[in-house]
């Protein structure tokens, strides 16, 4: 048989030269092994930085929402001057809620504390709040704020 002796193949028309091997028909199942465990490697990779990104994110959100309840606190009569002369020196731990997200609701503890003390021959309360919490991944996470009061005479 020639060189331009012609086959038919798959309704082509194909020439023996079209059909031999020259190294240049394709890639070897060595050459795609390679790519497979290349792009698996790579997705693998992909997958692993969105879920730390989700965590961070979540993490972020929880530690927003804890600031929000604890300036909320602050805001409300319990810490406000006018009642500088009726604030204790603790403030009750109670439990808050920092995810209400369904399936998932998360909760911390919010508690502090009220130290007296004098700035500048200035009697002042410090008013300091924190709220603990766990995360679902087991990370042990807290915020805390302090704030300053002064009695208004």
């Amino acid at each position: 048989m020639s060189l331009t002796t012609s086959r038919k193949w798959c309704g082509i028309r194909a020439t023996r030269r079209d059909i031999s091997p020259t190294g240049n028909q394709g890639f070897t199942i060595v050459e795609l092994l390679v790519a497979g465990v290349i792009t698996a490697v790579a997705f693998g990779g992909l997958v692993t930085l969105i879920i730390k990104g989700r965590e961070i994110d979540t993490t972020d959100l929880h530690r927003r929402q804890a600031r929000a309840v604890i300036m909320k606190r602050f805001e409300g009569p319990s810490c406000h001057y006018l009642n500088y002369s009726r604030l204790g020196t603790t403030i009750l731990d109670s439990v808050v809620t920092l995810d209400a997200r369904q399936g998932a609701p998360l909760t911390g503890v919010l508690g502090g504390s009220i130290v007296s003390t004098t700035v500048n021959s200035i009697p002042v309360k410090q008013i300091t709040l924190h709220v603990n919490w766990i995360e679902h991944n087991g990370e042990n996470q807290s915020v805390e704020l302090t704030k300053w009061l002064c009695q208004v005479r």
